[in-house]
């Protein structure tokens, strides 16, 4: 009797740890299965966290970043460059900037032979330009240099017909292209020989100054057919003579006589006293409230867009020689002056500027402006 009742004991002993063992299994195994299932959807939303951490650490970065700048090989970038002495040429522009970086494309702005100390320098890479940019206000033989991104960089495209320096939006039935940057040794035999590959050339001008008779650096070419001038604008940054030349669309021409009747027009205007009442046969505006950056270069590319311009005339202070905020420019054509005076109250270098027709001073028949 006690032998049976020790085994009896003795089995219900092992039973007991047996169904133990069991309860602390499946607690086990549920413990498990309930961190899984807590563990599943922190997985993503920590990838998600990470994930927004990184991007607001690079919204963060590009904020703090100097503007202008940009990653290592990054597409080049321009800057606009003034102060420089006079006494320097291309090459020695070209030199000095070539530490930054390599260069893509230098442009002095010259005028009747001499630097205006103005120069546009394009670079391969973003590190280059941001490299030219810690040059602001540093000082080059005696003068103290300014160094910025360039507003309109050279070969960008222009919201605009032909505002800013890349080729524009092409004109409807455009015929026309306008050449700048061109080499003093440039004649308009050698327009003619280099444009020949785009089509049938149907008139060539170049544009000398009229008092020294030296050239600008500057011409129209004008073609029979249109298609022919989507050829020409990719010969910007063609060497020439050795010069990197700069092509693009030119309003087309069209027939003479002015607006309204007679050629005649009183326009209203967008604020200040409107344009005046055209002259008869007048092929001149003035071109009021300039900003104190507009150089001569920037009045024919403003008005590019209006038609052939014949001569442009910025003018300065004698004794300071600072810019007056007042300039005038010549066109071909009568019609172009309509356009012109079309521009009032265009936001141009920070200042809405003013146009209006231009009297001319000599007697009618006589001259294009009078100035």
């Amino acid at each position: 009797m006690g032998k049976r009742t020790r085994e009896i004991e003795a089995a219900a002993a092992v039973a007991e740890e047996a169904e133990l063992a069991e309860v602390k299994s499946a607690k086990k195994a549920k413990k498990v299965k309930k961190e899984v299932v807590e563990e599943e959807p922190e997985e993503p939303m920590t990838e998600k966290k990470k994930k927004k951490k990184k991007e607001k650490k690079e919204e963060e970065e590009e904020e703090e970043a100097p503007k202008g700048k940009g990653p290592s090989g990054e597409a080049g970038g321009e800057v606009c460059i003034r102060g420089l002495p006079f006494s320097l040429d291309e090459d020695a522009v070209t030199k000095l900037f070539a530490k930054c970086g390599e260069i893509e494309s230098m442009r002095l702005l010259m005028q009747d032979g001499w630097s205006k100390g103005m120069a546009f320098c394009k670079f391969k890479t973003k590190d280059g330009s941001d490299k030219a940019l810690e040059l602001h206000e540093s000082e080059v033989e005696g003068r103290w240099i300014k160094v910025e991104p360039s507003l309109n960089p050279t070969g960008a495209q222009s919201g605009g017909k032909g505002k800013g320096k890349g080729p524009g939006t092409k004109p409807e039935g455009c015929l026309s292209v306008m050449v700048m940057q061109l080499s003093d040794a440039v004649e308009e035999d050698d327009l003619w020989e280099l444009f020949a590959e785009c089509g049938t050339v149907a008139r060539v001008k170049l544009l000398y100054d009229r008092d020294t008779q030296a050239s600008r650096g500057m011409g129209f070419v004008d073609f029979e057919e249109t298609e022919a001038t989507d050829k020409a604008i990719k010969m910007t940054d063609k060497e020439y003579k050795g010069k990197s030349i700069f092509v693009k669309y030119n309003a087309p021409r069209e027939e003479k006589g002015g607006k309204g009747k007679d050629g005649k027009g009183k326009g209203k205007g967008k604020g200040n006293s409107g344009p005046g009442e055209k002259p008869d046969g007048c092929v001149s505006v003035m071109v009021l409230q300039l900003s104190d950056a507009v150089e001569e270069d920037d009045l024919w590319e403003l008005f590019a867009e209006c038609g052939t311009i014949e001569k442009v005339k910025l003018l300065y202070d004698r004794d300071t020689q600072a810019s007056r905020g007042m300039g005038f420019v010549d066109f071909e054509d009568t019609s172009s002056t309509d356009k012109a005076v079309k521009l009032t109250d265009k936001e141009y270098k920070g200042k809405s500027i003013y146009v209006k027709y231009n009297v001319p001073r000599e007697p009618k028949g006589k001259g294009k402006g009078g100035w």
